[in-house]
């Protein structure tokens, strides 16, 4: 079964440095100052609900994610005999760090799971991160 739901944005405010290394066709203003407008995804709830209701058919769980609302639902998995499995860059909350069998820092691993191609310039775009959904990749890469 597929779920959807409307897609989510955060901000990401530029200082004057990143303002050069963006598509200019990407950049938002409000009162704020110069933004880029980055997809969120926001299935907390939804990953937790098919962990539970699928919990008879895996013995590992893989979470992309180092998100501390994921911390209770690793915890309740390790009680169940899981193993967890990590896979985060960024900040990592500590608690779900030491609750996973295997921390994988996703940066670390970039250059190994992902590529970088051109594509053609239709509707902002300027690359393609290596996702089915244009990837967040580096924005840097993004001219």
């Amino acid at each position: 079964m597929k779920v959807t739901k409307p897609m989510q944005f955060i901000k990401h405010f530029l200082n004057a440095d990143e303002m050069t290394d963006v598509d200019p066709s990407r950049i938002k203003f409000n009162e704020a100052g110069y933004f880029l407008e980055i997809p969120k995804s926001n299935f907390d709830v939804e990953i937790s609900v098919d962990a539970l209701r699928k919990i008879d058919d895996f013995d590992t769980f893989c979470l992309f994610s180092g998100d501390s609302d994921f911390t209770y639902l690793a915890r309740f998995l390790k009680r169940k005999g899981k193993k967890i499995i990590v896979i985060a860059s960024g900040q990592v909350f500590h608690t779900l760090k030491d609750l996973a069998d295997l921390y994988i820092n996703a940066q670390a691993i970039k250059s190994d799971i992902s590529t970088i191609k051109e594509t053609a310039r239709l509707a902002g775009r300027g690359l393609d991160i290596g996702s089915a959904t244009g990837g967040q990749g580096d924005l840097r890469l993004a001219k």
